[in-house]
């Protein structure tokens, strides 16, 4: 069973909001833990069972693992492919539903960056979705998920569960980062991009954001396709002729707001000394000592990406 932890409040939270959760909802939240703990059970009883086996039996217990780490790559390209063939690929950000609950946004998850633990409940032919707001990840089948784009609209609204909305916020955060990440570089400072310790991956920082968030070469590349210069003058010239005629709650306006603001502080000037001497105001230069940066190789993602890192 995929098991997916949709409400994680402590008990004060829940009497503030005590018009918002129902008794359904506390019934459901129940199942779900219920779903968890027999799966806990299930290993446990597993390990005792192994536990009891005869020293004549680690040998092929041992030949059992070897098979198992052998087999895990194919299967994950399994997964993989058959994602590719829905079209989606790994890190793109998507809708799941688990039974009768909302559909959750989350993520296409790299299951390198998964525990040996996560990796192990593995389905065949299915992949890993991490889920904002809640640190909580399920193996789908492709066919199970949906684009995150396309559906914002109508599936963020689904429900005013403060979980979900938190969920809405996290995912939202994250695909204005990935529209920013279109303008990110090395031009000013060598650290704010940085290999990550697997291969083909790289910490970046994105202003305005938390550092390190980690991105595949093909997301990144992705991201920068998406930044059209003519369609960021327009939506500036837009800005600036009716500000108040756009949708700023919907998603293009804000991935659009995230280029822009992201392109400003790429190229503007940090250090305007004709500004300085016309205004008569005394300016320094910025020091920039990149030899005070941590050049340490990443190890995980962070900010949203960190909650689907799993120990």
């Amino acid at each position: 069973m995929i098991s997916l932890e949709l409400d994680t409040k402590k008990p004060n939270e829940e009497e503030e909001e005590k018009p918002r959760v129902s008794k359904v909802e506390e019934e459901e939240e129940g199942s779900r833990f219920s779903e968890l703990r027999s799966e806990s059970s299930f290993d446990f009883d597993e390990r005792e069972q192994n536990n009891s086996l005869a020293a004549g039996d680690y040998k092929s217990l041992w030949s059992e693992f070897d098979d198992f780490v052998a087999n895990e790559k194919n299967e994950a390209m399994e997964g993989t492919s058959r994602a590719l063939s829905y079209g989606f690929e790994v890190g793109d950000m998507v809708w799941g539903k688990v039974k009768s609950h909302p559909w959750w946004p989350g993520h296409i998850f790299n299951e390198a960056f998964a525990s040996s633990s996560v990796r192990r409940t593995r389905r065949e032919g299915h992949v890993l979705v991490a889920f904002f707001g809640d640190s909580s990840y399920g193996w789908f089948d492709p066919a199970e998920l949906i684009p995150f784009d396309a559906n914002f609209e109508e599936k963020s609204q689904q429900t005013n569960s403060r979980t979900f909305i938190r969920a809405v916020e996290e995912a939202t955060d994250e695909a204005s980062r990935r529209s920013a990440l279109s303008v990110a570089c090395k031009c000013r400072n060598n650290y704010n991009i940085k290999p990550a310790n697997e291969a083909g991956y790289f910490a970046v920082d994105v202003p305005d954001y938390e550092p390190g968030g980690v991105y595949s070469v093909n997301q990144i590349i992705k991201a920068r396709d998406g930044f059209k210069p003519g369609e960021a003058l327009a939506f500036v010239k837009q800005l600036a002729a009716g500000p108040h005629g756009c949708d700023q709650n919907g998603l293009e306006f804000i991935k659009n707001r995230a280029r822009v603001s992201a392109f400003r502080k790429a190229v503007f000037e940090e250090f305007d000394e004709t500004y300085a001497q016309a205004f008569g105001v005394h300016s320094s230069r910025p020091l920039n000592d990149t030899s005070k940066v941590s050049n340490q190789l990443a190890k995980e993602p962070t900010r949203g990406i960190v909650l689907f890192v799993f120990p």
